[in-house]
């Protein structure tokens, strides 16, 4: 009977060792929501100062300097220079989601891309990154140095376009229109022809297409066939399909030489007392 204590008292230390190890549950975490840094010019002080998220007069603001240490790639800008006397010069070694100069000075941007680019109101920007959608809005004014796949000029009211806007690289597809006109919808301008002045577009026909251009294949190119993406499966108790995994924690051949030498050990025992 004692022999049979001291076995079931192993084996219960041994059991309680290991159940943590096959109850621990996935460790699961949610990827960061992207940063907006918010960059005001302040007169008093004659600096360019940033919050994160949006922008109040009562909260503490900070120098650049600790925005170019923290910013990582996805993340948002927002440029707000009125009131400035000066223009700012902002350079950002990361992929912004998005841009938008809220502001009627002079800004100067430079980035590695940026997904979203915004103009409102009277702002004037230069944009010297490569840029997926760009929309310009109203009386802005803006010089693209980098490619644009996708460029509108929208004004917000019933009436005519009023943006000035320059490109010296290309421009994929230009849209310009109001709530209820569309007055441009060309595509492919050649490199540095682009030209809008006051709403009216400047650009020769010779240097874009009024239609999408199709894709030539060259006899040594091959199609590749049509794949229909794998639909995943359903899952109906499992939440944490829609949250993006940092670890998980999954079934490891080491716990079996754990329960292995265990049971060795328990063996030896018994055996020694015998």
């Amino acid at each position: 009977m004692k022999k049979f204590k001291k076995a079931f008292t192993l084996l219960t230390a041994l059991v309680l060792c290991l159940v943590p190890l096959f109850t621990s549950g996935i460790t699961a975490q949610a990827a960061e929501d992207p940063v907006t840094y918010y960059i005001k010019y302040l007169p008093d002080s004659n600096q360019w100062r940033f919050q994160t998220g949006g922008w109040s007069d009562t909260a503490v603001h900070r120098e650049l300097y600790y925005m170019h240490q923290e910013i990582k790639d996805g993340s948002l800008i927002v440029i707000d220079d009125s009131g400035a006397n000066t223009a700012i010069n902002l350079t950002v070694n990361v992929k912004l989601s998005n841009l938008t100069i809220v502001s009627s000075n002079l800004s100067n941007i430079t980035a590695k891309h940026v997904d979203n680019f915004y103009s409102i109101g009277s702002s004037k920007s230069i944009v010297n990154a490569p840029i997926s959608n760009a929309y310009v809005y109203d009386y802005s004014l803006v010089n693209f140095n980098s490619p644009v796949d996708n460029l509108e000029m929208i004004s917000s009211v019933e009436d005519d376009l009023h943006a000035t806007i320059g490109a010296g690289s290309t421009i994929g597809h230009l849209k310009a229109y109001t709530p209820v006109k569309v007055y441009y919808d060309f595509y492919n301008f050649a490199a540095n022809t682009l030209s809008i002045v006051d709403g009216t577009l400047k650009t020769e026909e010779k240097h874009y297409s009024k239609v999408p251009t199709e894709v030539v294949q060259t006899p040594s190119e091959t199609t590749p066939a049509e794949t229909t993406p794998a639909t995943p499966p359903a899952s109906s108790t499992d939440e944490y399909d829609d949250v993006p995994k940092t670890s998980d924690i999954r079934f490891n051949p080491l716990w079996l030489v754990i329960m292995a030498t265990g049971c060795f050990t328990l063996s030896y025992k018994l055996r020694k007392e015998e």
